[in-house]
């Protein structure tokens, strides 16, 4: 019966080898749809090692537990991620601060809101990051933070 199983040999070495964090998401999503864990376990856990490391505590690192939190709850509810992976890719491009920027400035994930809530992970949002860092943004940016807060409950 064994002789039965699939073999993701290839598909998990092809991951092992990966640089691609578009790549990476792209094979956990798929493995999730077809509910093969042992490959979506592989491609996250590869998509982990291919973040920065930074201090605990300071802002980068922030940002990246941030970003995980909201890989976690995407993929978890089977969500796109492309906004997600252009955060990504604009943090290693740029800064984080910028895709942190572009992140508050163009969302609309209220449902995201309430799922950070329910799971106590209030305070990984993209906006209670911003606020917690306010320095490193624009007054306008701190506002738009502030506001889509009191929007919710959080």
């Amino acid at each position: 019966m064994e002789d039965d199983l699939p073999d993701y040999s290839h598909i998990l070495n092809l991951i092992s080898e990966s640089k691609d964090p578009k790549k990476l998401m792209a094979f956990a999503m798929n493995a999730q749809k077809k509910n093969v864990s042992e490959v979506r376990t592989a491609a996250l856990e590869r998509l982990n090692t291919l973040r920065p490391v930074h201090t605990e505590g300071g802002f980068e690192h922030g940002f990246w537990e941030m970003l995980t939190a909201y890989q976690n709850l995407l993929l978890a509810n089977n969500r796109p991620t492309k906004r997600l992976m252009k955060a990504w890719e604009t943090a290693i491009s740029e800064n984080e601060a910028k895709a942190l920027t572009h992140w508050v400035e163009n969302a609309e994930q209220a449902w995201a809101f309430e799922c950070f809530d329910e799971n106590g992970l209030a305070d990984r949002t993209a906006e209670k990051l911003v606020l917690r860092f306010p320095k490193r943004f624009e007054a306008e940016i701190c506002e738009k933070a502030k506001e889509r807060i009191q929007g919710t409950n959080l």
